[in-house]
């Protein structure tokens, strides 16, 4: 293959700090290098990088050179299978293909070469066996914007006798990110704060998104669904999107409802997730991330 070279100018706005939505809304050029079993993808004010060593999950995501989730733990699809935890760092996870699609040319990696692809869109794919589940996980980065676009395909190739539960995502949200708030089924807003550092779970509702801000760095994530999926309730704390106020970290989980639908072996089934990182004033977060966690379709 033949490395690209490119030069590119980027603007951003000279106060950098946002007021309108829109502004997400920016074409960026991403940058691809593989090195030392690290892939990690540069564009704009996002840098995201993925670790060979927890089969190829997201180590961190870093904004405006801030890193709002880290290598505290694992991102990624976790489940349990004969009582065992399977996936990202917890072992077991069978990566099958781990590959770089850029202007319809796919690049498979293995995290030996040392490879730069640039291109106005990325999609990181990993396809793998996770338990009783086929797995494709495909992370877009888009031409049109500043963000992250999750994909992730299950289809059941066992059955489900010895499945427990499944996190479909998790994020390791620094814990400077301790005000958040919840977009309810209902439509109704939950605000409350992640600031104990106790060990304990909160939230633990359904959502349509969940919203994280830093007073510190005036840095909002929003992670938004595309619908309110079904949660599982495996306890009275491991419920649905809950948040593990712990002092490393604000990990942010979905437990999905496996289980509770009756899937059979041979069914597929598929959980699409936007992460969103903005700037925002203190009084400019709420309604930012409001207007963020409406969004549908994608």
């Amino acid at each position: 293959m033949t490395n690209n070279i490119v030069f590119a100018i980027i603007v951003f706005g000279a106060a950098g700090i946002l007021t309108d939505v829109s502004a997400l809304q920016k074409e960026a050029e991403w940058r691809v290098e593989v090195k030392g079993g690290i892939t990690m993808v540069t564009g704009g004010n996002i840098r995201v990088d993925f670790r060979r060593s927890t089969a190829w999950t997201i180590a961190r995501i870093v904004y405006r050179g801030v890193q709002i989730v880290g290598p505290h733990g694992s991102q990624g699809t976790v489940i349990t299978w004969n009582k065992n935890f399977v996936g990202t760092g917890h072992g077991g996870e069978v990566v099958h293909k781990f590959i770089v699609r850029c202007n319809g040319t796919e690049s498979q990696i293995t995290g030996q070469e040392a490879i730069t692809i640039v291109g106005q869109e990325i999609a990181v794919i990993k396809e793998s066996t996770l338990g009783p589940f086929q797995h494709k996980a495909e992370i877009i980065f888009p031409k049109n914007g500043q963000y992250l676009l999750y994909r992730y395909h299950y289809q059941i190739k066992q059955s489900l006798d010895d499945f427990g539960l499944m996190y479909a995502f998790m994020h390791c949200v620094e814990n400077q990110f301790k005000d958040y708030l919840a977009i309810l089924p209902d439509n109704s807003i939950l605000e409350d704060r992640a600031d104990k550092e106790d060990g304990r779970f909160v939230l633990k509702r359904d959502a349509k998104a969940v919203v994280y801000y830093s007073q510190d760095n005036k840095i909002g994530i929003a992670f938004v669904y595309p619908q309110v999926y079904q949660g599982a309730i495996s306890s009275k704390d491991f419920i649905s999107n809950m948040i593990w106020d712990r002092k490393s970290d604000n990990k942010l989980y979905f437990n999905a409802a496996i289980r509770e639908k009756g899937y059979k072996v041979g069914d597929e089934f598929e959980y699409h997730l936007k992460v969103v990182p903005f700037t925002a004033e203190p009084d400019q977060w709420k309604s930012i991330g409001k207007k963020l966690g409406e969004e549908t379709g994608f």
